[in-house]
């Protein structure tokens, strides 16, 4: 007689694994954001919540599961940024008390001219490079953690990571030598 295995369980046990690793994964995202309304535990439910409904037909084999929670973590970050970056309210609750530390008009194009440079020039990269650099240089992730997203060796993520960032540097050199 065989054994049978309960599925609420089974379920149970499987997203009390899951829930640290992908609250890790939120909290390391959200610590990017300069204005942080939601915690990372917010995202890693509604991460959780998603993969809740996806996991009855999941019929992939096992090694790809974990590489399935991460893009959907990856899309639950990023709808996030998204909402930030079309909320332009700054709540609070008193007014300021002297002189703003933000900076002016011209440092905020100065950035902008800077972050636009930077954006020009990581397009440029081959797009397994450009997700490397996103994911481990602005997204802080290990690059085991990135190899299970992007499905490669933390080796091979090394490496990747070395050469687009050579690429850029070179580049970089380029572009100060050669102002046009």
């Amino acid at each position: 007689m065989a054994a049978r295995i309960d599925p609420h369980a089974a379920r149970d046990l499987l997203f009390s694994r899951l829930h640290p690793v992908v609250r890790r994964y939120c909290d390391r995202k959200m610590a990017m954001s300069v204005r942080r309304y939601v915690d990372g535990e917010d995202i890693a439910q509604e991460v959780l919540a998603a993969v809740h409904t996806l996991l009855p037909g999941y019929q992939g084999p096992p090694e790809r599961f974990l590489p399935m929670v991460y893009r959907i973590a990856s899309n639950k970050v990023a709808d996030h940024f998204r909402h930030l970056g079309r909320d332009q309210s700054n709540p609070t609750d008193d007014l300021p008390a002297g002189a703003s530390e933000e900076p002016g008009p011209a440092e905020s194009a100065c950035a902008g001219e800077t972050l636009r440079e930077l954006s020009e020039l990581v397009s440029r990269l081959s797009d397994h490079q450009r997700q490397v650099v996103v994911l481990r240089v602005i997204g802080g992730l290990t690059s085991r953690e990135t190899g299970a997203i992007i499905g490669a060796t933390p080796e091979a993520v090394r490496v990747t990571q070395h050469r687009a960032l050579h690429r850029l540097r070179t580049w970089l050199a380029e572009n100060a030598q050669d102002p046009a």
